[in-house]
């Protein structure tokens, strides 16, 4: 297992340099000058002086290395909508908080809407129940994010006044209205997940139920809940748990929308005005931020499936 992890590992750190080399690689990807491109208005002087500070006067190499050891120190580099601007660190660190905490409320409510929809469905496999589910399950599917957020907006937000439509309110404020001013943001990126992982959950416990050790356990006499919930969710789930890990790069890219939609002052919401305002060098810090997150995460989801399938470990 030890080694296993320690494989896994140097893996992990392959593609994080393979995911900042290609994050850093952005800025060299604008038209023209980059300098000029950053601060339009700029002097050439102030733009000499952003070549220095960023690094673009020297080799390809030379800056990549220069760029990774500040992005690993934490310095993003700044803002430069004049020059001599706020660090970009000092707003993802007020930004990355909120990102967090909508995705685990989405991730979280799409799983607590899935799972229990998910064992009805296999539970009535071929019924009435079965094809309502699904096809709510594939209407999801159908409506986009932002839709969604347009509509909760409206007839949750504006008709019934359930929950407020705008803003963030911080947990230590008040966490009845932080759950309220987050509720919209996560059930409109939920839906969909919630869907899939419905979907995924029902076929892979449909084939879990036919197992012989079901029908032995049935054959004792044990509850029915106590069967679904004990002896066939947990062998169903691993399909889940890896899906899962991976649909957090769809939540990140439907986050971005929904922040700007609900203004919720999250990364979403700083890489949208960070590409209005032209700041670039935030948008490539973002971006390898939310790049080596993703991958963090994917690689958490695979240690968490070999320790709980014996038959990863046994094959490794």
């Amino acid at each position: 297992m030890g080694a296993l992890i320690g494989k896994k590992v140097v893996q992990l750190a392959a593609v994080l340099l393979v995911v900042t080399f290609f994050s850093f690689l952005l800025i060299h990807l604008l038209p023209g000058d980059p300098a000029a491109t950053i601060i339009p208005l700029g002097t050439d002087a102030q733009r000499t002086q952003l070549r220095k500070d960023v690094g673009l006067d020297k080799p390809l190499v030379s800056q990549y290395t220069r760029w990774l050891g500040k992005f690993v120190r934490g310095d993003f580099g700044r803002y430069y909508r004049q020059f001599g601007g706020e660090p970009v660190r000092k707003r993802l660190s007020q930004a990355l908080p909120v990102s967090l905490q909508l995705l685990v409320y989405a991730e979280v409510l799409a799983l607590v809407i899935a799972i229990p929809l998910g064992i009805l469905a296999a539970y009535r496999a071929g019924t009435w129940v079965d094809r309502f589910l699904s096809t709510g399950a594939f209407a999801s599917l159908a409506i986009p994010d932002f839709v969604l957020a347009l509509v909760l907006i409206f007839y949750l937000g504006v008709k019934l006044k359930w929950f407020p439509v705008l803003g963030y309110v911080h947990f230590g404020q008040s966490p009845t209205e932080h759950f309220k001013s987050m509720f919209l943001p996560a059930f409109s990126l939920a839906l969909a997940q919630a869907a899939v992982y419905m979907r995924l959950l029902r076929s892979d416990m449909i084939a879990t139920l036919q197992e012989d050790y079901i029908l032995m356990a049935r054959s004792q006499g044990l509850p029915t809940w106590r069967i679904l919930l004990r002896h066939a969710l947990r062998p169903s789930s691993f399909s889940l748990l890896t899906v899962a890990g991976i649909s957090v790069g769809t939540l990140i890219g439907g986050a971005i929308v929904i922040e700007a939609i609900f203004t919720l002052p999250g990364v979403g919401l700083t890489i949208f005005q960070a590409i209005s305002e032209r700041q670039y060098i935030a948008v490539q810090a973002c971006v390898a931020v939310i790049g080596c997150g993703y991958v963090v995460v994917n690689f958490v989801v695979d240690l968490l499936y070999t320790a709980l399938d014996p038959r990863v470990r046994h094959a490794a």
